[in-house]
């Protein structure tokens, strides 16, 4: 609002990490960013992804709206938690530790989110994209 008011609407920012889903940005914030066609990181939850574009109609299907990021990001890591739970014995004395154990170990799995790897240090790691605020929406950059 502040730049829209000092007549810097039309200048082009770069932004780690501004891109909010959309309804976190809405009504004049929306419009001023789509003026300004700000470019920030996300990750991208790509609707071409077959595994994405499922999880999306299924959310939309059950919810009647579609999901944010997050909600995908959310989906993966419960079915990940879910995938080292089948592998281990609830009746052993280190359940938590086989549990860490097979998470550390997935490797490139395909998610709602897309395809990701778990780093050494425990962090699932999803490629990042540049995105840019147009016409009121959030679009991948290619």
């Amino acid at each position: 609002k502040e730049l829209k008011g000092q007549g810097l609407q039309n200048l082009q920012l770069f932004d780690l990490g501004m891109a909010a889903p959309d309804p976190f940005i809405t009504g004049e914030n929306t419009e001023i960013i789509s003026q300004m066609k700000t470019i920030s990181t996300w990750y991208p939850v790509n609707e071409k992804n077959q595994n994405t574009a499922k999880f999306i109609t299924n959310y939309q299907q059950r919810f009647g709206h579609k999901p944010q990021p997050y909600a995908a990001f959310s989906y993966d890591a419960l079915m990940m938690i879910a995938e080292a739970m089948t592998k281990c014995s609830p009746s052993t004395t280190n359940f938590r530790d086989c549990i860490a154990d097979n998470l550390l170990k997935i490797q490139k799995r395909p998610g709602a989110a897309g395809v990701g790897l778990m780093d050494s240090d425990g962090d699932f790691e999803l490629p990042i994209g540049l995105v840019q605020q147009q016409n009121g929406n959030w679009v991948f950059l290619e």
